[in-house]
């Protein structure tokens, strides 16, 4: 049997009283659990189109970011506040390398993952 696995990054809703930037280290921690986090860059903005499983246009803010703790290389975190369920969700993370060739994100959300897979490669980023 073959399976084929998408992987999802940690991403969620701008709440009203939020900037985007405010927004990603709040979903990052809420999701993963992780908290030494900083912005290197915003890479851009898109708009993905949920159909057919939601009647909904997302626009998408897409960071760059970097940790500033040591994380673990693999991690249980469970989220608390889903909004798609009231009880909580068990998220298994790992770390993958950018260079894999394996990559492929779900829902859209590998959209700027050459941009920033080039970055990488010219070592071109905001903090270089």
């Amino acid at each position: 049997m073959l399976i084929f696995l998408k992987l999802q990054v940690p991403a969620g809703t701008v709440e009203q009283s939020e900037e985007p930037s405010e927004a990603i280290l709040r979903e990052i921690y809420e999701e993963s659990g992780v908290k030494g986090v900083r912005i290197i860059e915003l890479l851009g903005i898109y708009q993905y189109n949920m159909a057919p499983y939601r009647d909904e246009i997302q626009e998408r803010y897409v960071y760059h970011l970097e940790l500033t703790e040591p994380t673990p290389s693999t991690w249980r975190h469970w989220e608390m506040h889903s909004s798609t369920s009231k009880n909580s969700i068990a998220f298994d993370f790992y770390w993958v390398g950018l260079d894999s060739s394996d990559l492929c994100l779900a829902g859209g959300q590998g959209y700027f993952l050459s941009k920033l897979v080039h970055k990488k490669n010219n070592g071109n980023s905001a903090h270089d």
